[in-house]
């Protein structure tokens, strides 16, 4: 059959021929396009800082593994009963992945609304706490805990995952995920090889760990290892806080030994002053400190800069110790006159200008944040390790003055000489603070 193709038509069958041309030529030309697009870029800094924190958690999950049969048997956890060990230690190696099943959906969850970073902070914060504890336990129950808190703390395996594709696009996304299950690996490797290496060091290297110490905690150097690798990616952070934490254990012991040592008679090496006398002397304290810390802080800070400021503030705790002993020995000589007034008075001069320190470790803590959405989590940290310290240092200094009078530890003294080490222990753990701050580095989704 044969069609006969009039001249009205053939223009527009010519336009059909186009039209059809046009549409290959279109389709033609986005298969091109889709096949030359290139994967874009990945940002190789903000995920190698990424796998860098996923390796601590196959890290610290696997670096029991080399030693934790071994001890279960010697913690006696089993009764002697040698075939219990593998039920005791399944127990403990479960019990990480069961609570961060129990507890991840909520990190990541929370992770939503008050940003990534907060929660990783808190993650790698977590799993450093928990295996201290961890190396330090000795019974079954503090074990059972420790382990329980590496993975309830550890937020960050849904995180990362949410993070991986926040960094990513279509064209790039398959490679970005692709580095997970490496760094896992790694972290795998390394995990179990810093647990068999380094358990017992005293027994494999008794010249070098040959304090009683590491034959009291034999585990606990690997686990203090792998608790080291997830702090260093929080270093500042870290360093803020600890300063802060050993600050506040200081200066809290301090506090609570200056009414202790008004109130002990002279003869026990106080100056036997009375309440009223003693509320005095506090409450004036009070006064002078505020009114010193509104007029001059802001300007020591300006001329000094915030290390030199802190550092300013830490070193009159050798002098604020010193001076009790100075005290009680001319109390027990001439009695309390003028000398002791003075003196007093020059050790509540000496406080107001060690308050400087507090004001500038804010400053620290703050500037150590990677970003303001991880402010407050880095706050609440800080004062969770202060509060802490606060509550365990006035029963410290106060134990250790009684201690230095029941034992006559040179002839009552002792405990000032201990707290004078710590202030300086303080000093030197503040050398490693940056000279004006901590630099900061906003992610770029988040200064846009």
């Amino acid at each position: 059959m044969s069609f006969v193709v009039s001249e009205e038509t053939r223009p527009l069958l010519a336009d059909v021929r186009e039209g059809r041309e046009d549409v290959d030529n279109h389709g033609a030309t986005n298969s091109k396009q889709t096949e030359k697009r290139k994967p874009t870029p990945l940002p190789k800094v903000q995920i190698g800082i990424l796998m860098l924190l996923h390796l601590a958690e196959p890290i610290t999950s696997n670096c029991i593994f080399p030693f934790i049969n071994q001890l279960v048997s010697e913690l006696d956890i089993t009764g002697g009963d040698e075939k219990k060990v593998g039920y005791y230690a399944g127990m403990i190696e479960s019990i990480f992945f069961a609570t961060e099943a129990l507890f991840v959906f909520q990190w990541s969850r929370l992770s939503d609304h008050i940003g990534r970073k907060p929660v990783l902070l808190v993650g790698v914060g977590g799993l450093a706490i928990s295996m201290v504890c961890f190396g330090l336990s000795k019974t079954f129950l503090s074990l059972v805990v420790s382990r329980s808190l590496v993975g309830m703390l550890n937020g960050n395996t849904g995180v990362m995952k949410s993070m991986m594709g926040e960094l990513t696009d279509s064209t790039n996304i398959a490679q970005g995920f692709a580095s997970i299950p490496v760094a896992w690996a790694t972290g795998a490797t390394i995990g179990p090889l810093i647990g068999g290496q380094l358990a017992k060091p005293h027994d494999r290297w008794p010249n070098l760990f040959s304090h009683p110490f590491w034959i009291k905690y034999p585990y606990f150097l690997p686990c203090g290892t792998a608790a080291a690798f997830s702090a260093i990616l929080t270093r500042p952070v870290v360093t803020s806080i600890i300063n802060y934490g050993v600050l506040a254990l200081i200066e809290i012991g301090f506090i609570a030994l200056m009414p202790l040592f008004f109130s002990t008679p002279i003869e026990l090496g106080g100056l036997g002053l009375s309440p009223p006398t003693i509320g005095l002397i506090l409450g004036s304290l009070g006064l002078l400190d505020g009114i010193f810390q509104a007029l001059f802080f802001a300007k020591a800070v300006d001329v000094l800069g915030p290390k030199r400021t802190f550092q300013l503030g830490l070193s009159t705790f050798v002098p604020l110790y010193a001076l009790f002993p100075v005290m009680s020995l001319y109390a027990k000589a001439h009695g309390v006159d003028n000398v002791i007034w003075g003196l007093v008075f020059v050790q509540m001069a000496l406080i107001v200008v060690m308050d400087l320190s507090f004001g500038a470790i804010f400053i620290f803590i703050t500037s150590s944040v990677p970003s303001n959405r991880s402010l407050g989590a880095v706050n609440g940290v800080a004062q969770f390790v202060a509060s802490v310290m606060r509550a365990f240092g006035p029963a410290a200094s106060t134990s250790l003055f009684a201690t230095s009078l029941e034992r006559n530890w040179l002839g009552g003294y002792a405990v000032y000489v201990f707290l004078i080490v710590a202030a300086f222990t303080l000093f030197f753990a503040s050398t490693v603070l940056p000279l004006e701050l901590w630099p900061r580095h906003e992610p770029q989704e988040e200064s846009s």
